[in-house]
């Protein structure tokens, strides 16, 4: 390729010696020259020519093995109620199991009868809704409701809820005790009494678990009811009607669960810090505070274990009478 460019730039400058051009002319002979052969010459391809598009090459991966598709994950089996057998509803998954607890003493705003706004307001947003009273009728009534956990024997050797039977014996006062599981099975007796002198018994869960039933899942919702259900009925002999939800917690979801086992929730309208066994609040000034909170249908959520509740229980009682009052079971309670 050299030695045909050298004879051509000598050929180019024998012209030009020849017809007398100028050095101008002579240098852009050449460069053209040079150009036009450099243009000219073909060029060796550096590589075999591809066989298939490019495109083709990058989107193939023969090497790779074929994934598995996807699988759906597994789905758990549908919910059967308990007692009935059949599904359970879709509306109760559907409820929101967000949850609140229910505990009022006597601070809040309150109407012309005394009857705390707020408990009238959870009264109208769940109450009909799922069979669930936190507050009675606008009638001079009072619920007295205890809840009974664990029981406890004063130093005199007389077990706490005996003495509170007596007194509300004496009285002619009915009452209604929401019993946990164990409490069932390790005071049948007392139970058995409470039943016999025309008290209302209720159930408070059967394993009572901590934070409250409302927390857990909906079979064990479900399971526990049951298993409470079916406890009283082995034990007491009766049938279970009325309910308050552990820890006194409560969501759309656990009340509608409790009305599909066919049990009628009882919350209350009222309560205190009364549930320590080691503290003990004055009994004058808790006295005063039962007299100021008293209000129509008052639903009153009240701890045996606690002393000041049963030393000052006779009182009570006494002035409530002389205002007018009357005691009720819940199971004598009625709808509005």
């Amino acid at each position: 390729m050299n030695k045909v460019l050298t004879i051509v730039i000598i050929f180019a400058l024998s012209i030009c010696l020849f017809t007398g051009c100028s050095k101008e002319k002579h240098d852009d002979i050449i460069s053209e020259t040079m150009e036009e052969n450099v243009t000219e010459l073909p060029t060796e391809p550096l590589t075999e020519p591809l066989t298939e598009p490019l495109t083709e090459l990058l989107t193939e991966s023969p090497t790779e093995p074929p994934t598995e598709p996807p699988t759906e994950p597994p789905t758990e089996p549908p919910l059967v109620h308990p007692e009935t057998g059949e599904l359970v509803s879709d509306y109760i998954f559907s409820l929101s199991n967000a949850t609140r607890s229910a505990g009022y003493g006597a601070e809040g705003p309150r109407d012309e009868t005394n009857r705390p706004y707020a408990v009238l307001n959870l009264q109208n947003e769940y109450g009909a809704r799922y069979n669930t009273v936190f507050i009675g009728e606008n009638e001079k009534v009072i619920y007295l409701t205890f809840v009974e956990g664990t029981e406890y024997v004063d130093a005199d050797g007389v077990r706490k809820t005996e003495k509170l039977l007596n007194i509300l014996r004496d009285n002619d006062v009915k009452a209604t005790f929401f019993c946990t599981g164990s409490y069932v099975r390790r005071s049948a007796d007392l139970c058995k009494r409470m039943i016999e002198e025309g008290h209302s018994l209720g159930g408070h869960g059967y394993a009572h678990v901590s934070g409250g039933m409302a927390l857990q899942s909906v079979s064990a919702q479900y399971n526990d009811a049951y298993q409470m259900k079916n406890l009283v009925r082995e034990v007491l002999g009766i049938e279970l009607k009325l309910y308050r939800p552990d820890y006194e917690k409560f969501s759309h979801q656990s009340l509608a669960i409790l009305n599909d086992m066919g049990l009628k929730t009882i919350m209350q309208s009222f309560a205190y810090r009364d549930y320590l066994l080691e503290e003990h609040p004055d009994n004058n000034e808790t006295l005063d505070m039962f007299k100021k909170t008293l209000h129509n249908g008052e639903i009153m959520c009240l701890h045996p274990l606690c002393d000041t509740n049963i030393e000052i229980m006779q009182d009570f009682i006494t002035y409530a009478k002389e205002q007018g009052y009357i005691f009720k079971s819940c199971l004598l309670y009625t709808s509005p």
